[in-house]
């Protein structure tokens, strides 16, 4: 994923969870940093492993405090990160940005 700034995660995951009625009538704008996702139930827990399928790459949740790892704003910071690092390792291995895009 190339640059995977936290608004493009943030879009991602709400696209992804478009179909839940929690979000009924919402748009990327009006859903707060602080909602919930699980909580709201938006997705379970297997959802949030079934993130490292659309993304491409494996989360590693260790750095993320658990009560964050649902709630939109502090996911989509960490995920952002966790891809730019991805990123850096990829670069690193000798491909162009553009090759690792």
């Amino acid at each position: 994923m190339s640059q995977a700034s936290a608004e493009r995660i943030r879009a991602l995951i709400l696209s992804e969870c478009a179909n839940s009625p929690a979000l009924f009538g919402s748009t990327e704008e009006s859903v707060p940093d602080d909602f919930d996702l699980r909580a709201q139930g938006v997705i379970d827990s297997l959802g949030v492993v079934a993130l490292e399928s659309v993304l491409g790459f494996e989360l590693d949740f260790e750095g993320l405090e658990p009560e964050h790892l649902t709630v939109i704003g502090p996911l989509s910071r960490y995920v952002a990160a966790q891809a730019a690092a991805a990123q850096a390792t990829t670069n690193g291995a000798g491909l162009t940005a553009s090759e690792a895009a």
